[in-house]
C-alpha cells in the first residue's frame, strides 16, 4: 500500500481537478471512514464534498485510512498530468472500451474515470510509466558476453521470482508482497520490482494531540535486460539489493545465478588517449556535439585525495594553460554535456566507471552508449563464433 502519499492529493487545487460528480463516485465506496473523520459523503449531485475538510482529513491519515483509497489517490495523482491522460485514453481504445468522459475532462477525471472501470490498466499504465524516470543505472555484463535471443514471458517462473525476491525482502525487514511487472521492447526486457522498504515511524497530529504513523514506504526498482549486449541494467539504492537482482534475474532469464558477475563495462581511458579528439561525434546521426564539461581525478593515499576539474569546456581550458590529461592519472568520473538534434539545448550525462552512468533523461541513454561504443568508452562484445554453443536460453 501507498501509506501517506495521501499527502500529495491534500491540497484543495488537486482535488478541484477532478468533477464534483467523479470525486463523489471516488470517495462513496469509503463514506464511512470519511464520515468518521467528520466529511460527509452522499450520492445525491446536489451535495457538495467540503474540499476544505476533506483536504484535512488526507493531509493526516490514520491507521484505519482504507487501504484501497490511499492506493486509488496515489495512482490517480501519479497518472492526472497531460501525459499521463494520453496514455490512459491510448490504452482504453487498443482495449476496445470508450471512455463517458467527454473533451472537456481534465486529466484528473480520466484518470479516476480508469480507476472505477478497470483499474489493472491505470495500475498498469503506472507503472510503465514508472520505468521511464530513472535516471542512473549499474550495468552488470553476462557471461556470454554477446548477443542472445529475448527470453520469452513465463507466468509460472515470474511467480516463483516473486516469491524469492519476497522470501529476501522479508529477511531484510521489507515485508512481503513485492510485485514484478515486466516489458518488453525490442531487445530489452524491462521489470518494474515494487516492494516494501524499512517501516518508519513519523509524528502526527490526532483530535489535536501530539501521535505518531507508523508505515511501511513503497519502493519501485527498475532492471533492465538489454539482450544485444547480454547485460542488466539496474536502478536500486542499495549494494545488497543490486546483487539480490544479478543473482535473481540470473537464475529466472538463464538459470545461473551467477550468469551477471558485474565484470567491467565503461572506462575513461579515450580521454587520455586520444584527447579532444575522444569527443567527435560526426558519425553518429542524431548527435550533434560532446563536450567534456567536468574531470574527476582519483590520487587516493592516505586522505583519499580526488581533483576535480570544471569548466564550460575543460579540453579547452586545459590547451590554453598548455595542458593535457596525465597518462597514468585515474579517471573516475566524467560529466559530458550533449547536443542532441532533436532537442534545442544540451543535456548532461555522467559516466562513473567501471558500470555506472546518469543521464537527464532516460530516453538519452540509447544515442548516448551508440556514441560511447564508437568512442571505446564501452568495452565491444566479443563475438567469438565458439560462444554460439552457449547461446541456448534455459528452458521456459
Amino acid at each position: 500500500m501507498a501509506t501517506l502519499t495521501t499527502r500529495r492529493f491534500a491540497e484543495v487545487d488537486r482535488l478541484k481537478a477532478m468533477s464534483p460528480g467523479q470525486l463523489r463516485a471516488l470517495l462513496l465506496p469509503h463514506a464511512a471512514y470519511l464520515e468518521a473523520r467528520g466529511v460527509a459523503i452522499s450520492s445525491s449531485a446536489a451535495t457538495q464534498v467540503d474540499l476544505v475538510r476533506l483536504s484535512g482529513v488526507l493531509m493526516n491519515p490514520d491507521e484505519s485510512m482504507p487501504p484501497r483509497l490511499v492506493d486509488a489517490l496515489y495512482l490517480i495523482n501519479e497518472m492526472a498530468t497531460d501525459e499521463g491522460m494520453d496514455a490512459l485514453v491510448e490504452a482504453v481504445q487498443q482495449s476496445g472500451r470508450s471512455l463517458v468522459s467527454g473533451p472537456t475532462a481534465t486529466p484528473a477525471d480520466v484518470a479516476v474515470e480508469v480507476w472505477l472501470n478497470w483499474p489493472d490498466l491505470l495500475d498498469r499504465k503506472h507503472a510503465e510509466n514508472l520505468i521511464t524516470r530513472p535516471r542512473s543505472f549499474e550495468y552488470f555484463l553476462g557471461r556470454a558476453d554477446a548477443p542472445r535471443k529475448v527470453p520469452p514471458e513465463n507466468f509460472a517462473k515470474r511467480s516463483a521470482l516473486e516469491k524469492q525476491l519476497d522470501d529476501w525482502f522479508d529477511d531484510n525487514r521489507r515485508g512481503r508482497g513485492c510485485r514484478v511487472l515486466r516489458f518488453d521492447r525490442d531487445a530489452r526486457v524491462w521489470f518494474l520490482v515494487r516492494h516494501g522498504m524499512p517501516v518508519k515511524r513519523e509524528g502526527s497530529m490526532k483530535d489535536g494531540r501530539p501521535d505518531s504513523v507508523f508505515y511501511r514506504p513503497e519502493k519501485h526498482d527498475v532492471v533492465v535486460y538489454d539482450a544485444e549486449r547480454d547485460e542488466l541494467g539496474i536502478n536500486a539504492s542499495g549494494r545488497k539489493e543490486k546483487k539480490l537482482y544479478c543473482q535473481a534475474l540470473g537464475d529466472h532469464l538463464f538459470g545461473n545465478v551467477d550468469h551477471f558477475p558485474g565484470d567491467k563495462k565503461y572506462t575513461l581511458d579515450p580521454l587520455k588517449q586520444d584527447g579532444a579528439n575522444a569527443l567527435v561525434c560526426s558519425d553518429v546521426e542524431g548527435v550533434e556535439d560532446v563536450t567534456l564539461v567536468e574531470l574527476w581525478f582519483f590520487h587516493g593515499g592516505e586522505y583519499d585525495d580526488i581533483e576535480i576539474r570544471k569548466a564550460s569546456d575543460v579540453f579547452a581550458a586545459m590547451a590554453v594553460r598548455d595542458r593535457t590529461i596525465p597518462r597514468m592519472a585515474r579517471l573516475s568520473r566524467a560529466v559530458f554535456s550533449v547536443k542532441f538534434a532533436s532537442a534545442p539545448r544540451a543535456r548532461r550525462f555522467t559516466v562513473r566507471p567501471p558500470n555506472i552512468t546518469q543521464y537527464t533523461r532516460d530516453e538519452d541513454s540509447e544515442l548516448v552508449e551508440h556514441w560511447m561504443l564508437k568512442r571505446g568508452f564501452i568495452r565491444p562484445l566479443v563475438t567469438d563464433s565458439d560462444a554460439t554453443a552457449d547461446e541456448t536460453l534455459a528452458s521456459a
